[in-house]
């Protein structure tokens, strides 16, 4: 016998069998929404949360007080045969924000009973503004966000913050805007009357309602506020790229974008490392950017030849040469790098204040609820990268981007690093 063939064959079979019952459990849930979960199910997945969470999470009661956690818990238990499936989740939303550990969550885009306005919302430094929509909303684009059903916007990003596991500022202006638009959400934490639609009022243009679509929804194309054929700043062009590169020549700027902390399909990044770098061979570089304004993490070790191939080069790695550009989405595996290039560089930072703390909970893995299917996102691993315990990673040059920047296509912080000498 082949033993070798016959391991192949025999695990094969394995992962046939595996991906059949995966996908019948997933088809169970489906279903279950579909008609509803019963108040047993949402017991059991609660119990399931309840005794499970603290076993995998590397430290869940590092802040949150265990008596407090199981408190919430039953509480929400006692008020299940009352509730609608959405304000259960939101209840569990709450209940996890409370950690206080920011890669700890609810997984809410994989989650079927949660719809969502088709308009995207942007928090700027003076106020919130829909940046797209679809046709039939498009007066609302370009326009300030005034109300959510005569709840000042305000108050409604301070009740927002109560299903936002966060440790910082930053990570709740980095979540807010996606939050805004779900209906569900909104409705439960007592902000519309109902998830059906959502009464707001833009400046300029009045209250409108809108009405939400499942997120999965197909053909739903959202009017950008930017004009057909306008360019966009470089921050923007390429936001589905993980990586890549563009020469400034009239300033000698070799600019770099870093979106995800993550292996690129068509290109690895060792690749991608050693074609930029013989590109700087050949270019007398002024200065060189390292842009992570939207990284929001994924494997620090993957950026780590290129950090400290910037190091080692010194035309480079000298003050007013090489910049590193943070913000709000700048988050986890993106702070450790942020932060290796604070310790063993002479960068100057441009941005905001990350939305990840230095010292953070990390290293996720999911818990799903038996029922429900909800996944939930836990830390099974402490960073400590600093002495000082800041809430966030801060510029040297701390630069807010307002409306009138974004709706403008300037950037601010690119324009800033090009200024400096």
């Amino acid at each position: 016998m082949n033993f070798k063939l016959y391991s192949c064959k025999w695990l094969t079979a394995l992962i046939i069998m595996l991906l059949s019952c995966a996908q019948e459990k997933r088809q169970e849930i489906i279903q279950s929404w579909e008609s509803g979960l019963q108040t047993g199910q949402w017991l059991e997945d609660l119990d399931y949360l309840a005794t499970e969470l603290p076993k995998h999470h590397k430290n869940l009661f590092f802040q949150l007080k265990e008596e407090d956690f199981h408190r919430d818990i039953e509480k929400l238990k006692d008020e299940i045969p009352y509730l609608e499936d959405y304000k259960i989740i939101a209840g569990i939303m709450k209940i996890i924000a409370k950690v206080g550990d920011s890669h700890t969550s609810v997984a809410i885009w994989k989650i079927p009973a949660f719809r969502y306005i088709p308009v995207d919302f942007k928090l700027y430094s003076d106020g919130v503004f829909a940046t797209a929509a679809i046709e039939e909303y498009k007066t609302v684009v370009g326009k300030k966000l005034i109300r959510i059903n005569q709840v000042g916007i305000e108050k409604v990003i301070d009740r927002l913050e109560a299903v936002i596991p966060h440790e910082n500022e930053a990570q709740i202006k980095g979540q807010v805007p996606w939050l805004l638009g779900c209906s569900e959400i909104l409705d439960a934490l007592d902000i519309v009357d109902g998830p059906d639609s959502v009464k707001m009022e833009f400046e300029g243009v009045g209250e409108i309602l809108l009405r939400p679509v499942h997120f999965d929804t197909e053909g739903i194309n959202l009017i950008s506020a930017f004009d057909e054929g306008q360019e966009l700043p470089l921050y923007l062009r390429n936001k589905d790229l993980f990586y890549w590169y563009y020469w400034i020549d009239d300033k000698h700027t070799l600019y770099f974008q870093y979106n995800r902390c993550a292996e690129a399909d068509t290109l690895t990044f060792k690749d991608f490392m050693e074609e930029m770098l013989a590109f700087m061979d050949d270019h007398k570089i002024e200065k060189f950017i390292f842009d992570m304004r939207l990284n929001g993490g994924g494997n620090s070790s993957i950026a780590e030849p290129l950090i400290k191939a910037l190091k080692d080069n010194e035309q480079i790695n000298h003050h007013g040469k090489l910049f590193v550009c943070i913000g709000r989405n700048t988050f986890s595996s993106a702070i450790l790098n942020s932060i290796k290039l604070k310790k063993e560089t002479n960068a100057i930072f441009v941005g905001e204040p990350t939305g990840g703390k230095p010292n953070h909970y990390g290293e996720v893995r999911n818990l799903i609820l038996p029922n429900s299917g909800i996944t939930i996102n836990y830390s099974t691993k402490y960073f400590k990268e600093t002495e000082e315990d800041e809430p966030s990673l801060y510029p040297d040059i701390e630069i807010e981007l307002s409306s009138t920047d974004f709706f403008t296509g300037r950037d601010p912080v690119l324009e800033a690093v090009l200024r400096n000498k």
